[in-house]
């Protein structure tokens, strides 16, 4: 189903922070959040200060998964 999605945070040229809550049928709701990058990597200081902005919005970051690119063209 579709869903809404925010754009919390970006800088237009390396980072975005998005975040998306739905509730379903006024039965159950889904949270996700998305640190993106243009790039393979960010800096753990940046990183680290995204998270803590989600945590603030009582986002689970401790469920957060990285994405690997070891397999991805540049």
């Amino acid at each position: 189903p579709a869903a809404e999605y925010r754009v919390v945070e970006t800088d237009y040229k390396t980072y975005s922070l998005v975040y998306s809550c739905t509730l379903f049928a006024g039965l159950f709701r889904t949270e996700f959040a998305w640190i993106l990058s243009r790039t393979t990597s960010l800096d753990g200081a940046l990183v680290t200060r995204l998270e803590q902005k989600l945590a603030s919005y009582n986002v689970n970051v401790a469920a957060f998964e990285g994405t690997n690119h070891s397999n991805c063209p540049p």
